[in-house]
């Protein structure tokens, strides 16, 4: 699907706003929050390209912090925010990589969607035991690093999850509108 600067950087910007919107509730509940996020992403992916997916996986974690205090951040020094933009980035660059020359179809699209979602888990994972737990996190209480554990791990594989299958449900059909 073809589409011109302005069609993307529109495209974008509404799935920008949508994004902050929905960040706006991350305090009702993560669960929710999560995965209405992972899905803008993979749909910024597949309805604008790349660099839409891209630039809404840079800017969420930073604008998640700038709508919502978390705690958890400036115990880390702030370095969840990379973690967070590597995941996202991780992610989508899996969707595009399986639907790019197939115009999204729906087996290579669910291939993309869990691998994405297996990979950006793994990463955050690990990026949060063995590197910012030990190096910015290591006076923290056991409480604390279990509540880190616990957010970077199976909330966020249960949200890749949950936004990848809610992305799936909502592409099929908008894809073909946007083809129009």
């Amino acid at each position: 699907m073809k589409q011109t600067p302005v069609q993307v950087i529109t495209r974008t910007g509404i799935l920008l706003a949508l994004m902050i919107a929905v960040q706006v509730f991350k305090n009702l509940s993560p669960w929710i929050t999560g995965p209405l996020v992972n899905a803008i992403l993979v749909l910024g992916t597949l309805g604008a390209g790349i660099y839409s997916g891209v630039a809404l996986s840079i800017v969420a974690p930073v604008t998640a912090l700038l709508i919502v205090q978390q705690p958890l951040m400036p115990l880390t020094g702030y370095t969840l925010i990379p973690v967070i933009m590597l995941g996202n980035l991780i992610y989508v660059v899996a969707v595009w990589l399986a639907t790019r020359k197939n115009d999204a179809p729906d087996a290579p699209l669910a291939i993309g969607l869990i691998v994405g979602s297996v990979v950006k888990w793994l990463v955050m994972w690990a990026l949060v035991a063995w590197v910012v737990i030990p190096t910015f996190a290591a006076n923290l209480k056991p409480p604390m690093v279990a509540a880190l554990q616990s957010t970077y791990a199976v909330l966020q594989i249960g949200a890749a999850i949950l936004g990848s299958v809610l992305a799936f449900l909502v592409w099929m059909p908008l894809r073909k509108a946007l083809k129009k």
